[in-house]
């Protein structure tokens, strides 16, 4: 008896032990700025908006970005001994690299280091109590473009000792509440203890001694709480009912820890700031719709299973013989731990970060309903006004359109079929060049819908809103809400300053006719409203659902037109996990459907009247990443997004010099966070709080592509690595040039690529090709492994009439197949009529003849009419075969920032001799 007594008490101390050890949760190194106790003075620099900046971004990772002729300059006292690590680099995505940093102790030289895109540096130092370090950025005098990164962190000190100590703590712990009859209450706190430290650490990386020991406390103290609940509470016991109390509650504490460990599992990325922003904005509905799209059932599974065996834990307890702990220990231990807790001596991350988060959020909405709060009550006055009557502005709010899905921009897949044909019809003016502010909907239209932009250095929270703006101008205004307008977020009070909404989620129902679903709702009511005619002014704001995930709830069957397709058609590599578009597609089809609905109901009424239409953000399809405004997860597939604008007729007689403006400037850059100013402008409202300079229908418009930003100013739209901005620019820059003919899209392997490179305007193309014997045809690719879709599928989408060259590199031929090629091309020549534009790639000399014999034009590296060459060898090619056509089997990027400089190199001038040019998409897809 005596043995088994001893028996649990040991192999609970070794399996604590174990447990803790495995999970390793403590560092040696600690980034957080709680840890390393200093102060920090950057003169001033600490504005976010312009350089010279150095502020802490992220979890010990400081952002520092010096002005053109200013050094950025930060000093940090420290108010204890430590041992540092300073490690200095260069930001992704800066769009130069330069950068000296000067460290300085207590006003005395101490090193220098010069960083760059492939040099890091890094340097160790100890720091007593009231020791300044002083970090100075130099960009050495040549550019404000340099983005540096300072990672500061503190040795741990007395590592190995505080890595025992923990689960010593808790070995006595379960010694005693097993000697209590309380196993069940441990193991289910020990248990919760795990959870949270894995939390912690796929959240903000290895704990510190003190975050371990502040959860230790944590746990201790629910454990003793649920000890009070099944021993002393009487009423409890008697209807049995403790389990169910405590189950409740351990599932609300534990709820916490297992939603940070599933995000950073399926997302790859912990919960951060703007995650949680975004949490709290969210509605029911939409949450539902992010579990379905994105959290696998086996993690929904896993948690299921957790709770219930910690139910089933819970429940054994309450059936346990236990000792009772004396009522007066157990009070002075809860009220212990829990004044430990409650003075805030120990740090425990998650909980402040969501504490801190939603007290920052609720701070910010606070101030906004304040503001509108002394507007209204003409403590705050400003002016807007507006003479001309009669007229009606409707802007349509999308959600989560990536505007190169559409048709109207190229998509080889009809996706607008109703807008585009408004476009046939000179009515419709498309934006090429708009993009987003942010990649998630509250951080876009915080800026979007009030004065606040990237480039004014306001606040949303202090500035109108456009709603306000056209209220003080004396408009009806409405707003009619497909997405919910309940929730406490900076839409829902804009939209609540309309003085008429119309809620499609939660109140107004304007149809029961359930075969009009979704965002088709809105079609009826504002049918209804702007029909209905008025001599006053009218600004009608439609929030739709758009294109948001779950996609195949954003459309009715009836538009399920694109059916699931092979990979290749979007260019994924068939080793990644397979991605289908048809439903994102579906989607955009529908709501092409709405908007041309709409927009019909508004051209019908003969009024003066403008129209417009943006997305709040895109989505990254290619990578199946969605959208977010996380700064290391963000990509510039999540910027891209349509804009379209309707006058008129009687609009652009009124205002003619507007529309031809507006017109003007459908190539130029646009961030929608200044969609304010221009639906302003476009209304003509005279206002102090509007400004020219971020109106697109005025001519004082301007946005310098070197400081055009999104992600709220963290990051450059024009960086170099945005090879979406890079390849449009050069392939306008490109078409002006004599030599575009000669341009050859280089390995187009899929449809998305050749699709890409045919919306640019390319319409000569290289293919590889490889022979499959068994099944009798091409496959795009270079070998078996890694092939693309069937050739005559893969061009199937595209209008081959218009192809002028195809470079086709037969990738696999040999002696043995060369007849079965011959005869496949030759069967192609029958169905597509392409031996007259086809140029075939041969590498093997010997197999040219039979080539020749049948009327195909052949490229080889020694001998034919077509020489593939490269830059180095061109000039030997050149002399030794002076009539040959060169094809240069070396393709330039069209996406590099360069490129113009390039255009003007001696190296490439010489490359414009040969008859084709390859060129390199630098595209996010595989081939």
């Amino acid at each position: 008896m005596n043995i088994k007594r001893l028996l649990l008490p040991l192999i609970t101390i070794i399996l604590v032990f174990f447990s803790f050890s495995a999970l390793h949760p403590l560092a040696k190194l600690l980034p957080t700025k709680e840890h390393i106790d200093y102060t920090l003075d950057t003169k001033g620099m600490n504005n976010h908006h312009r350089p010279p900046l150095f502020y802490l971004q992220e979890d010990g990772i400081f952002f520092v970005h010096p002005a053109r002729e200013v050094n950025a300059t930060g000093t940090f006292t420290f108010t204890s001994n430590k041992k540092l690590f300073f490690h200095f680099s260069i930001q992704k995505g800066s769009p130069v690299g330069n950068m000296l940093f000067v460290l300085k102790r207590n006003d005395n030289f101490l090193q220098q280091f010069l960083v760059n895109t492939k040099q890091d540096a890094t340097f160790k130092t100890k720091v007593h109590k009231g020791d300044t370090i002083t970090v100075t950025a130099d960009p050495l005098g040549a550019t404000s473009g340099d983005w540096g990164n300072l990672e500061l962190k503190q040795y741990e000190p007395h590592y190995i000792f505080k890595l025992r100590i923990i689960p010593f703590l808790w070995a006595i712990f379960f010694i005693y509440l097993v000697g209590k009859g309380h196993f069940y209450i441990a193991l289910n706190s020990y248990i919760g203890f795990l959870l949270t430290i894995v939390a912690e650490k796929v959240t903000f990386g290895a704990l510190s001694f003190y975050d371990t020991i502040g959860y230790t406390v944590l746990f201790f103290f629910f454990a003793f709480i649920f000890t009070f609940i099944y021993q002393e509470l009487k009423l409890l016991k008697k209807f049995k009912i403790a389990t169910l109390i405590s189950w409740i509650a351990t599932i609300l504490v534990y709820f916490i820890p297992i939603a940070f460990i599933v995000f950073a599992t399926v997302f790859g990325k912990p919960i951060n700031w703007n995650i949680l922003f975004a949490i709290y904005q969210t509605n029911p509905n939409e949450a539902i719709e992010y579990l379905k799209s994105f959290i696998p059932i086996q993690y929904l599974i896993a948690t299921l299973a957790i709770t219930l065996f910690i139910g089933y834990l819970l429940w054994r307890q309450e059936l346990k013989e236990r000792k009772t702990i004396e009522r007066s220990l157990l009070l002075f231990i809860i009220i212990f731990l829990g004044s430990i807790l409650a003075t805030n001596i120990l740090k425990v991350r998650i909980p402040h970060l969501i504490y801190d988060t939603y007290m920052q959020y609720n701070a910010d909405l606070n101030r906004l309903k304040e503001f509108q709060k002394q507007q209204k009550a003409a403590n705050i006055d400003f002016n807007a006004t507006k003479k001309e009557q009669g007229e009606t502005y409707v802007v349509i709010i999308g959600e989560s359109q990536n505007k190169y899905y559409s048709g109207l921009y190229g998509y080889f897949r009809n996706t607008s079929p109703n807008l585009k044909k408004q476009v046939q019809q000179n009515s419709l003016e498309i934006f090429k060049n708009a993009y987003s502010c942010a990649g998630s909907t509250m951080r876009v239209l915080s800026l979007a819908l009030t004065e606040a932009n990237q480039y004014n250095s306001k606040k949303y929270f202090n500035s109108p809103s456009i709603i306000d703006i056209f209220n003080k101008a004396n408009f009806d205004t409405y707003w009619i809400a497909r997405q919910g307008v309940d929730s406490p977020n900076v839409v829902s009070i804009v939209a609540h300053e309309a003085k008429d909404i119309l809620d499609l989620v939660n109140g107004y129902n304007p149809d029961s006719n359930k075969s009009i679903i979704e965002d088709a709702r809105v079609i009826k009511p504002f049918t209804k409203l702007i029909s209905q005619k008025t001599q006053k002014n009218r600004l009608i704001i439609i929030h739709i659902y758009g294109n948001h995930f779950h996609y195949q709830d954003r459309y009715p069957k009836s538009f399920e037109k694109f059916k699931p397709a092979m990979p290749y058609l979007v260019g994924t590599n068939k080793k990644d996990t397979l991605y289908d578009y048809s439903a994102y597609d579906n989607s955009i089809l529908f709501n092409d459907y709405v908007i041309n609905q709409v927009l019909i109901q508004l051209q019908k009424q003969d009024d003066i009247s403008a129209f417009l239409y943006f997305s709040d953000h895109g989505e990254d399809q290619v990578r199946h990443l969605g959208h977010t405004s996380r700064i290391n997860s963000f990509t510039y597939e999540m910027a891209q997004i349509p804009m379209i604008a309707w006058l008129s007729p009687k609009y652009k007689e009124r205002y003619p010099q507007t529309a031809k403006t507006l017109l003007e400037h459908n190539n130029t850059l646009f961030s929608n966070d200044m969609i304010y100013d221009t639906v302003i402008g476009l209304a003509h409202i005279k206002t102090d709080h509007y400004n020219p300079i971020y109106d697109l229908s005025s001519p004082k418009y301007q946005l310098d592509p070197n400081k055009a930003y999104t992600l709220h100013r963290r990051r450059l739209y024009t960086s170099p690595d945005n090879y979406i901005y890079w390849r449009e620019h050069n392939a306008k820059l490109l078409k002006g040039k004599s030599f575009y003919s000669k341009l050859v899209a280089n390995n187009t392997d899929s449809v998305g690529k050749l699709n890409e490179a045919w919306r640019l305007g390319f319409r000569a193309f290289k293919l590889n090709l490889y022979y499959m014997a068994d099944k009798k045809s091409f496959q795009t690719g270079t070998d078996k492994y890694d092939t693309g879709g069937n050739l005559i599928d893969t061009l199937s989408y595209f209008n081959t009439q218009e192809i002028n060259t195809l470079v086709l590199h037969l990738a696999n031929l040999n002696s043995n197949n060369v007849n079965e090629i011959l005869k496949r091309l030759n069967m192609l020549d029958g169905k597509l009529k392409i031996k007259n534009k086809a140029i075939l790639a041969i590498e093997n000399s010997s197999l040219l003849g039979l080539f020749k014999k049948s009327g195909w034009r052949i490229a080889s590296s020694s001998k034919g009419n077509f020489i593939l060459s490269d830059a180095k060898s061109f000039e030997k090619d050149k002399t030794n075969n002076p009539n040959a056509n060169f094809v240069i089997n070396h393709a330039f990027n069209l996406a590099n920032a360069k490129l113009e400089k390039k255009l003007n190199s001696l190296a490439f001038t010489n490359d414009l001799q040969a008859k084709y040019l390859l060129v390199d998409l630098s595209s996010v897809y595989k081939w």
